[in-house]
């Protein structure tokens, strides 16, 4: 939860001062939440376990394809 906060932090602060936007931070955060569940859902084959690792799953994808593109566009411009 703290590396959660810390992102946001990191987030709202380089938006404020105009360092466009870093999906990144929250790819690197949501992967160690993701990797949590998949092994929580592996011992313990839950339901609810694997449902949260596979919505993690999907947004650790969207915000390491954000960053990408962000990053590539970012590089075309300069």
């Amino acid at each position: 939860m703290a590396a959660a906060v810390l992102a946001t932090v990191f987030f709202v602060i380089q938006i404020i001062v105009g360092g466009g936007l870093n999906y990144g931070l929250y790819a690197v955060v949501f992967s160690v939440f993701t990797a949590g569940y998949i092994v929580k859902s592996i011992r313990l084959k839950r339901r609810q376990d694997i449902i949260i690792a596979v919505i993690n799953t999907v947004a650790v994808l969207l915000f390491s394809v954000a960053h990408i593109y962000n990053l590539i566009t970012a590089s075309a411009i300069l």
